[in-house]
């Protein structure tokens, strides 16, 4: 992952919580234990609270339910 040669090379990781390869918990647990310190946006459909707890104790910023609408995607990115 690019993420992880240089942490800051990115402001912002929006991803998907479930990928054949690594899914949005690998993703984040990556990023943050290679010093990413931006924003992280997870789109998600039917995540338990389990589930939700993790992505919360993963320090991600905002989990937006999918379908979603628009207007919620930026406001965690407006700061």
């Amino acid at each position: 992952m690019r993420v992880a040669k240089d942490p800051s090379y990115f402001q912002l990781i929006v991803t998907d919580t479930r990928m054949p390869r690594l899914d949005g918990f690998g993703v984040v647990q990556e990023a943050r234990s290679a010093g990413y310190q931006g924003k992280i946006i997870i789109f998600a459909n039917s995540l338990s609270p389990e589930d939700r707890q993790r992505y919360r104790e993963l320090r991600v910023d905002q989990v937006i339910d999918k379908p979603g609408k628009p207007a919620s995607w930026w406001a965690p990115s407006a700061n």
